[in-house]
């Protein structure tokens, strides 16, 4: 049962939005909580729990915690207790508990597995919804039971974005940019599937990547594979891509810079809103007008910021930023640790001896820069994202140590 759960938390953990029964109880979670009881008979049964997946940074996330409880009892507000619990869950159960609790009990090649398995899945889903949106006239998303309506559009309204089964095509694209990754790069190690059948899925994952339509999953994912590529080639001074690959890649590149030529009115009528959001140039009234805002009233109150929730209660809406919005709520004493944890995880992650551990930092950095664009911080898939290279680091010191 233990494996089962463990199995359909990752196969359903894109599904933020369909089957979910309220905001928070949406299905990763409700399997999470079934899990635990389970993981906490494991531990009682095999008396053997080892605590090295904790590394020094891991305590970074405890101090964030009480800088949140801090400024709950400074400033607090009707919905701070809510918002506590909601990042205990996260940072606490998500990925603390079940860290040591995967890293313990489960294999990690099996964990890569199935979530490329489901990350196919919602490949699969995704363009099977939008072919048979825009050329059957069925809309899925009507069907499937949501707790959020399906109205993004692109292109003037003529074409739905793709939401795969989460709330939002934001949302999925930073799935697509973590988990979606891994389970690609994870897709490439497989010796039972043929080469063609690869780069098939590859292409089909990349269609509906792009179907999504967001630019803070284009702008993060394009940013982090400059930053990654630079610090792997340059300061690594480690090759990425064999010469057979750098050549592919070349081709690929001069057909697509070919094809921009030829069809340049086409890609820029098409592409132009995307460019402009990534540039800042377009959505100046929300996006940048709530980062300012946000910027402006942090000064105020630097340090302990203004209470858990007071955002929500004063203005009925975030600031499109999540480390902007949690500095403006539990103030630096919160959001600096936090801060400190994404870089020196992806530090470790740079440093580490995996040898694929470019694909590892172009996830977690590409996910980490689209919270620079979104403020809902409850999406588990970078944490999760983040249990996995722990988990195959230790698996890659392993086989070192063998040699």
């Amino acid at each position: 049962m233990f494996n089962f759960l463990v199995y359909c938390y990752i196969f359903f953990l894109s599904s933020v939005s369909a089957f979910a029964i309220s905001e928070w109880m949406r299905l990763p979670i409700l399997i999470l909580v079934l899990l635990i009881p389970f993981s906490l008979l494991r531990i009682a049964i095999k008396r053997n729990f080892s605590l090295s997946c904790y590394k020094s940074e891991d305590t970074l996330i405890l101090l964030m915690f009480f800088g949140l409880c801090v400024t709950t009892i400074v400033n607090p507000s009707g919905k701070s207790f809510n918002y506590l619990l909601a990042y205990m869950f996260i940072f606490g159960i998500s990925y603390l508990f079940l860290k040591g609790v995967m890293y313990n009990f489960c294999n990690i090649h099996k964990l890569l597995n199935i979530n490329t398995i489901a990350v196919l899945f919602i490949v699969g889903f995704s363009i099977l919804d939008f072919v048979t949106y825009h050329f059957l006239k069925i809309d899925i998303q009507q069907i499937i039971p949501r707790n959020k309506a399906v109205t993004a559009t692109y292109f003037g309204g003529l074409v739905r974005r793709s939401y795969g089964l989460s709330t939002e095509p934001t949302v999925l694209a930073l799935y697509f940019n973590t988990l979606g990754i891994l389970g690609i790069w994870n897709l490439w190690r497989q010796r039972n599937v043929t080469k063609n059948l690869k780069s098939l899925l590859t292409i089909i994952f990349w269609v509906a990547w792009i179907l999504t339509f967001s630019a803070a999953g284009w702008g993060a994912l394009f940013v982090s594979g400059i930053i990654s590529f630079f610090l792997m080639n340059i300061v690594k001074k480690e090759v990425i891509l064999s010469k057979k690959q750098l050549k592919k890649a070349f081709a690929i590149m001069l057909i697509s810079i070919i094809a921009i030529f030829v069809f340049y009115d086409e890609f820029r009528i098409f592409f132009s809103p995307i460019i402009r959001k990534v540039l800042l140039m377009e959505d100046v009234g929300d996006r940048i007008y709530q980062w300012k805002w946000g910027l402006e009233n942090i000064a105020n109150s630097p340090i302990f910021g203004y209470g858990l929730g007071s955002t929500l209660i004063k203005r009925k809406i975030s600031t499109l930023n999540w480390y902007i919005f949690l500095t403006l709520e539990g103030g630096f004493i919160s959001s600096i640790p936090l801060i400190f944890f994404i870089f020196f995880s992806y530090v470790r992650i740079f440093r580490s001896k995996v040898k694929e551990k470019f694909w590892f930092m172009l996830g977690f950095l590409a996910g980490s820069l689209h919270f620079l664009a979104i403020s809902t911080f409850y999406y588990p898939f970078l944490w999760f994202f983040l249990i996995m290279f722990i988990m195959y680091e230790r698996k890659s010191i392993s086989n070192i140590k063998t040699l």
